[in-house]
């Protein structure tokens, strides 16, 4: 039994390890879409205020770059707790009350994840199948964004996941 016990904390401590460096990866990609969009933004600008010229694609662009900073970022933020949090309550309980309200938020956290994630999914082959574009001026197919929400989802769930198993232990 101990064994098992040992063999399972280290898979956890080696799938943590592990899932940083695609997080990072992600966040990476996060970085470069947010370049992306500050180009997009000031090209418009330029394009609009001093040309009085502006784009037609421009916006459908903006709104992808900005959907794939978030969702390709959630687990990134996760792994370096920097979800947002509101705690001044629970600070001031006890470590056993904490740790139950930890376990109940943990447990909706992941479940309300994973639901998103089935969601995500159907939408996805929904969108695949019936060929969704977007209803602006670019006809951008909105299964992309689909994947990248799937994606970024399904990595805050392993993260999310790694990180309540690390914290039992």
């Amino acid at each position: 039994m101990k064994r098992l016990i040992n063999c399972g904390r280290m898979v956890i401590k080696g799938g943590y390890k592990s899932r940083r460096l695609p997080n990072r990866v992600m966040a990476a990609i996060a970085a470069v879409f947010l370049v992306g969009l500050v180009l997009v933004e000031v090209q418009e600008t330029i394009a609009r205020f001093v040309f009085n010229s502006p784009t037609d694609w421009s916006l459908d662009v903006a709104r992808y770059l900005f959907a794939g900073i978030v969702f390709l970022s959630l687990s990134y933020t996760m792994q370096e707790n920097g979800h947002i949090a509101v705690d001044f309550v629970i600070e001031r309980l006890n470590k056993r009350s904490r740790k139950l309200i930890g376990a109940v938020s943990s447990v909706f956290g992941l479940f309300f994840i994973a639901l998103v994630i089935l969601k995500t999914i159907d939408l996805l082959q929904i969108s695949h199948e019936h060929h969704w574009m977007t209803y602006a001026h670019l006809s951008i197919p909105t299964s992309i964004l689909y994947a990248l929400m799937a994606l970024g989802f399904s990595m805050l769930l392993l993260t999310y996941l790694t990180k309540v198993i690390k914290s039992l232990q």
